[in-house]
């Protein structure tokens, strides 16, 4: 008797010693990571940087004349157009007009402008010049989005009507864009 009193004592030393031994072997402490983010986004924004100018003009004394400048021309060509007599560009540079935004790459912007319909003599308000005008082609249709760089322009062309002896002076007239972040 005494021999199995002595074997069960030391089986179940040996059966309750397995796990106590197990668990001494476990670390008692655990860690592990996370990421910490943030996604810093440029403002949404829409900026007049070059003015559209029609240059210097001589107008006909005889015969009124157009010049238009394209909105999708890199190089802001004048396209002077008389009906008859002679309306010729003076010295002076012509340009599209440019606007310029920066948003989220690959972000929708829906556009609205508003352009004046008349250009105003700034010596005398009773002067003034039709004008009708026109975005780029990537604008034109009000809707945009902006390439991979989250920077975009929005390129103006136009046309004005010079009248037979129109009166000499500075004219202008406000073009408003408004870009709608979607």
């Amino acid at each position: 008797m005494r021999t199995f009193l002595t074997f069960a004592a030391l089986a179940a030393t040996t059966a309750f010693a397995t796990p106590a031994f197990a668990q001494a072997s476990l670390p008692s402490t655990s860690s592990d990571t996370i990421e910490a983010t943030a996604l810093l986004i440029q403002p949404a924004t829409l900026q007049g940087l070059d003015n559209l100018d029609f240059g210097t003009l001589i107008a006909s004394p005889a015969a009124a004349g157009t010049v238009s400048i394209n909105a999708n021309d890199v190089n802001s060509v004048r396209a002077i157009n008389q009906t008859a007599g002679t309306l010729t560009a003076g010295a002076g540079s012509a340009r599209r007009g440019r606007f310029v935004g920066n948003g989220l790459p690959t972000q929708n912007v829906n556009l609205e402008w508003t352009f004046p319909t008349t250009l105003v003599n700034q010596d005398d308000a009773t002067a003034t010049m039709p004008f009708s005008g026109s975005l780029d082609s990537n604008a034109s249709d009000g809707t945009l989005q902006i390439g991979s760089t989250g920077v975009y322009y929005v390129y103006v062309g136009g046309t004005i009507t010079v009248a037979p002896n129109q009166m000499p002076g500075r004219y202008t007239g406000l073009v408003e864009v408004t870009a709608d972040f979607q």
